[in-house]
């Protein structure tokens, strides 16, 4: 039995349409057509039927169906593991980096590491995207490791806490808390503040709620640390912001504040059952010279 078949009655069965399907499976109606009265003559028994104009599942097809769909599982299950295998034995490294951690890690991490390698391991691929996708990739494999901003989902992942800082405010040079050594998130009650997107930024979910749901905060809610700064100057509110963008970009008549009871870090994270192979140790060493606790 041609094991494509498997696959053809697997695409048939969702679609129950067989030029939505042969366009799924990049074949023609007439080829998806034969290959299936093939499989039924094989099998001694019709697999489809019609029915209001549309293609469903005999009572037999729904055996071979349930049959082919484990199939189909294993098989992709098969082919990663393979992967896997292939790149822990070839040192094959991928990477993903949240928005923004770029400004505390070096980009140059590929390079770096192939100096210092002993395994002759290599980071072959390393992107940064936002907080959701980076760990939605790591979850599904398609990275070997990813940086992440805190708080991590430990219950999915192992974490190599690398950086821990507080959160700054920077609070225009009228405000009274721009003449303080540091604030608490309380202090900015009653008060517009803008901050990153917490849909797309972890970062942001464990304050953004609290300051407009308790503390009667106005938010703004902007896609970049770039824009939360430029938005606060436009409207003479506050921001918040970690040390690499307060710092960098403050101004005659703004000031970096530190918060005390609001904490910023990201740690180096891969798959909870992921066996680590010893490029993958050695990797794992290597990042650790980026460690940076302020507190």
């Amino acid at each position: 039995m041609d094991t494509r078949c498997m696959s053809y009655v697997d695409s048939l069965a969702r679609t129950k349409n067989y030029s939505r399907s042969a366009r799924e499976l990049y074949i023609t109606p007439q080829g998806l057509s034969s290959a299936i009265k093939r499989l039924e003559q094989s099998v001694g028994v019709p697999l489809f039927r019609v029915a209001d104009g549309e293609i469903l599942l005999t009572e037999y097809g729904e055996i071979f169906h349930r049959f082919s769909q484990r199939y189909l599982d294993e098989h992709a299950n098969m082919v990663q593991e393979i992967e896997e295998l292939r790149r822990i034995k070839s040192g094959d490294i991928r990477m993903a980096v949240s928005t923004g951690l770029f400004n505390i890690i070096p980009r140059d991490i590929a390079e770096r590491f192939a100096d210092e390698t002993t395994t002759g391991a290599r980071v072959s691929t390393v992107r940064s995207i936002v907080d959701n996708d980076c760990e939605s990739g790591l979850t599904h494999g398609a990275w070997d490791f990813a940086l992440l901003n805190n708080p991590v989902n430990l219950s999915l992942f192992a974490a190599v806490p690398l950086h821990k800082d507080y959160m700054f405010l920077w609070a225009p040079k009228t405000s009274p808390l721009a003449e303080r050594d540091s604030v608490e998130l309380d202090d900015l009650a009653k008060q517009t503040v803008v901050v990153l997107t917490p849909d797309e930024y972890v970062t942001s979910k464990g304050y953004a709620g609290r300051l407009e749901d308790e503390l009667g905060c106005t938010v703004h809610c902007v896609d970049e640390m770039i824009g939360v700064l430029e938005l606060a100057m436009s409207l003479d509110a506050f921001a918040i912001a970690p040390r690499t963008h307060a710092m960098a970009f403050t101004q005659e008549n703004y000031a970096a504040v530190p918060i005390r009871d609001l904490f910023w870090g990201f740690s180096l994270c891969y798959r909870r059952d992921k066996q680590l192979g010893e490029p993958e140790r050695e990797f794992v060493d290597f990042m650790g010279q980026f460690k940076k606790f302020y507190c």
